[in-house]
């Protein structure tokens, strides 16, 4: 287990930030050189498209293809939707942050 807090500037909405943070996640997680690993996070819509099957064409897309390319270099990397209200560690980090 363990965690980060990354600045991130010139965000251009709250799914980019998101998606950016679950790219961070998955980054931090090869970092520590976990082979299995479980990102959690409020960003429903981040995490659907995770799940989904081919190549994302959204405005996202890139972010969410570049986390796709990485599942191969984990024996499983899994995706899960936690509501915001029990994720209380993430929100309480970034107050800390601001």
């Amino acid at each position: 287990m363990g965690s980060c807090v990354y600045l991130r500037e010139r965000i251009r909405d709250q799914t980019t930030a998101e998606a950016k943070a679950c790219l961070q996640s998955v980054i931090f997680a090869e970092d520590l050189r976990f082979k299995r690993a479980c990102v959690e996070g409020d960003a429903l819509t981040a995490i659907k498209k995770l799940r989904m099957e081919g190549n994302d064409r959204s405005y996202i897309g890139n972010i969410i293809n570049e986390i796709k390319d990485m599942l191969s270099r984990f024996e499983t990397l899994t995706f899960r939707h936690v509501p915001r209200t029990t994720n209380e560690a993430e929100h309480g980090l970034v107050v800390w942050r601001r």
